[in-house]
């Protein structure tokens, strides 16, 4: 199916809207990261402590249309409601294993110049809380995906 201009835009506008929210999401974390790091043995400066953000939550902003497209597949406010919950609450996991495979490699490949980077606490402890985040994350997406639909559908957006 060909894209004509109208919904070309479309798609435009909502990717730009969505990086437009998680770069301010990222530009609020981005003093909480310089904080938490000022004790490790290599501490993030603040333009290090942006990029970082950045690239987390850009890779939340790559994985958020599906998010999205999950929520108004299995919507929870309609028939089965806890069918479509246990699927949701499911792919929940492996979204999370997803953004924590992606960030990895995202970190990898975009912030070379963290690779000496060590951080104040283990691994496998950031890697759980990156997980938990992520699963937090997808819920959220989820539920805004769920609003703006009814909001839409309801005619009070405007």
């Amino acid at each position: 199916m060909p894209l004509n201009r109208r919904r070309l835009l479309k798609l435009l506008r909502g990717a730009g809207l969505i990086l437009a929210c998680w770069t301010f999401v990222a530009l609020l974390f981005t003093p909480q990261t310089y904080t938490a790091n000022t004790r490790s043995p290599t501490p993030l400066t603040w333009a290090q402590s942006f990029w970082a953000n950045l690239v987390l939550f850009y890779t939340y902003a790559a994985m958020t249309p599906l998010a999205l497209r999950l929520g108004r597949r299995f919507p929870l406010g309609q028939q089965r409601p806890l069918r479509n919950f246990a699927v949701l609450f499911a792919l929940g996991f492996p979204f999370a294993a997803a953004h924590v495979f992606v960030l990895n490699y995202a970190n990898e490949l975009l912030l070379p110049s963290l690779r000496n980077y060590v951080p104040p606490a283990p691994v496998l402890a950031l890697v759980l809380n990156v997980g938990a985040m992520s699963v937090m994350v997808y819920w959220g997406i989820i539920a805004v995906g769920h609003a703006a639909d009814y909001f839409a559908s309801t005619g009070s957006a405007s």
